[in-house]
C-alpha cells in the first residue's frame, strides 16, 4: 500500500545528485531544470497519498523530510557555485533568511529533539516559491520577483515555526497553520462545537 508514497520519496532523493552528475559527464543543466517541477510534484503527492491510503508512519514522515533536505540542499549548493553570479546582488537576503531558518531548526532540536512537521501553509507556498526560484536560476529566467517571494515568505514560515515551537511544549505534525498548531498543541482551547 506504501509502495507509491515510497517510491515518490526515492524519486525525489534521486534527483538530488543529478546537477553534479550532468557537470561530470558534460550534460546539459536543462535536464537538472526538468527534474525541479517534477519534485516538487513528487512532494506535493507523497503525502496525500499516503494519508488517503493510511500508510503514514514516522519512517516514512522522516524520509520525505530527508529527501526534501537532500533535493533542496543538493540544488541549493549546485546554483550557488555554478549561478553565482545571478544570485550575488541577493546575497545579503539569502545569508539572512539562511540564518534565521538554521536558527529555526537550531530552537526545534534544542525543544523537541529533532526538526518540527508542522506543514503550515505557509510552509507550502515557501516551498513554490524556493523550486521556482531553483528552476528560473538553472534555466536563465528573471529571478527579482521570485527571490523576493523566497525571502518574504521564508521569514514569514519560520517566524510561525519559531513561535509554535516556542509555545507547545510537545512535538506535534501536520496543522494547517498557527492557531491550528495551537489547538493540536493544547496551547488554545479547541473551537467549540456548536450544541444541537
Amino acid at each position: 500500500m506504501a509502495a507509491l508514497p515510497w517510491s515518490l520519496i526515492w524519486f525525489r532523493a534521486l534527483c538530488a545528485p543529478m546537477p553534479w552528475l550532468l557537470i561530470l559527464v558534460g550534460g546539459p543543466v536543462e535536464i537538472a531544470a526538468a527534474l525541479v517541477p517534477l519534485a516538487l510534484l513528487s512532494d506535493i503527492l507523497d503525502g496525500k497519498i499516503a494519508r488517503a491510503q493510511g500508510t503514514v508512519t514516522e519512517l516514512l514522515r522522516r524520509a520525505d523530510g530527508w529527501a526534501d533536505n537532500a533535493f533542496t540542499l543538493s540544488y541549493t549548493l549546485f546554483v550557488v557555485i555554478f549561478f553565482w553570479r545571478v544570485l550575488a546582488p541577493y546575497a545579503p537576503w539569502m545569508a539572512g533568511l539562511a540564518l534565521f531558518r538554521t536558527a529555526r531548526a537550531v530552537f526545534d532540536f534544542i525543544k523537541y529533539g529533532r526538526g518540527s512537521a508542522y506543514h503550515f501553509y505557509s510552509a507550502k507556498a515557501w516551498g513554490l516559491a524556493y523550486y521556482a526560484l531553483l528552476f528560473l536560476v538553472l534555466t536563465g529566467g528573471p529571478i527579482h520577483a521570485v527571490m523576493a517571494a523566497v525571502v518574504v515568505l521564508g521569514i514569514l514560515n519560520t517566524a510561525e515555526g519559531m513561535i509554535a515551537t516556542a509555545l507547545i511544549p510537545r512535538w506535534i505534525h501536520d496543522a494547517p497553520h498557527l492557531l491550528a498548531a495551537l489547538r493540536k498543541g493544547g496551547v488554545v482551547p479547541p473551537r467549540a462545537t456548536p450544541s444541537a
